[in-house]
């Protein structure tokens, strides 16, 4: 028996190029670098101290469980009440989303199993499902179905699961919950279970984004994630709530995977669930680089979408080679089509980096218009 076959199904690294590049760019100018999305904003104060008051309990050092503290998921369980107005089925605690999305794609798709991702969208979807040999079907979230999954496309296909995430990277998209409530329907008329990265549910300007198991407790699995809303995505903090028996195979995965978040990280994480402040200070500062970012697009006439999330969406000829255009003046943007289909004549604008580089940014690619 030979080597897993299905990695060389991966699509190309399509950064690679890009990263050679800005070593090169680097030598002769400075790098500003929109394309990541890590917030540059410092954690709340009150971490270092919960960090160091955790550290002094000798159980911390021991492992977790793998379901995470008990303490921590009860306050999760009421985060969720306070926030979405629902009680999640169940709830275990991640080392971060994108882990737990793709051990929940593990545990949800064999080698053929039917899987709709609706694209373009965070890579870790597609790839895993590559890697299990899955029979996909990847639909183009189009600006002329305002970046929504059309629910006639899950009719024809029939999958076994639904891959969304909203507020949509890259998108910006935020999906109302009569939208969320037609699909659900939809799933539930065709056997599929929903796959739902809400990991920027707290990253919004004007609406709330809604939960899916407000509309669909019974067939969905959710991610949600501190990283972002507190500022420490090094730290892997998140959520899966929903379906019982969804969330508890995803548990199982993990059982034999890893050993659970650090319990002195998971006791940090109890005080974010009781700041609100943290993530409300976040929005102004990204609302007012979304300003200074959406000012200057206008301008210079170009199509954009800044929804939720801290990135803009905006459509350009050929997003690679606009994204190699700015990379040559030193602004680092991502090409849409890393994304996925459907993000090939657009980039994605990351808002987390200090005003005065993104002002610098702005003045660089002005001057090539």
């Amino acid at each position: 028996m030979g080597l897993r076959e299905t990695l060389s199904k991966l699509p190309p690294y399509l950064f690679a190029e890009i990263d050679r590049k800005k070593e090169e760019v680097a030598k002769r100018v400075e790098i500003i670098d929109l394309g990541v999305g890590d917030p540059d904003l410092a954690p709340p104060p009150y971490l270092a101290e919960s960090l160091l008051e955790a550290l002094q309990d000798e159980r911390v050092h021991r492992y977790p469980s793998y379901e995470g503290e008990a303490e921590l998921r009860s306050k999760a369980v009421k985060w969720y009440e306070k926030r979405f107005g629902i009680t999640p089925d169940d709830l275990i605690v991640l080392i971060g989303s994108k882990e737990g999305i793709a051990h929940s794609i593990f545990s949800l798709v064999d080698r053929g199993t039917r899987v709709l991702i609706a694209t373009p969208s965070y890579p870790v979807y597609l790839n895993w499902a590559i890697m299990l040999d899955a029979e996909i079907k990847t639909a183009p979230i189009v600006v002329e179905n305002d970046f929504l999954l059309d629910p006639e496309v899950v009719l024809e296909f029939k999958p076994d699961v639904v891959v969304l995430n909203y507020p949509s990277n890259p998108t910006t998209k935020i999906a109302p919950i009569s939208y969320l409530k037609e699909l659900a329907e939809v799933c539930r008329k065709v056997g599929a279970v929903i796959l739902y990265d809400n990991a920027y549910s707290e990253i919004y300007f004007d609406e709330k984004p809604p939960s899916v198991l407000e509309v669909a407790p019974d067939i969905a699995i959710e991610f949600t994630s501190l990283s972002k809303s507190h500022n420490v995505t090094g730290w892997r903090i998140g959520f899966a709530a929903g379906e019982k028996k969804l969330v508890q195979r995803l548990l199982t995965v993990k059982k034999y995977t890893d050993s659970g978040l650090q319990i002195f990280v998971q006791k940090a994480a109890e005080r974010m669930l009781d700041d609100e402040e943290t993530p409300r200070a976040n929005r102004k500062v990204y609302a007012r680089r979304r300003k200074m970012v959406s000012e200057f697009l206008k301008r210079a006439g170009y199509d954009y979408w800044a929804g939720g999330t801290f990135f803009v969406w905006v459509r350009v000829d050929n997003g690679m080679k606009f994204a190699e255009k700015l990379l040559e003046a030193g602004v680092v943007v991502t090409p849409g089509i890393g994304m996925g289909d459907g993000g090939e004549d657009y980039i994605r604008i990351s808002l987390t980096a200090p005003d005065e580089a993104i002002k610098e940014a702005l003045q660089r690619w002005e001057r090539l218009l």
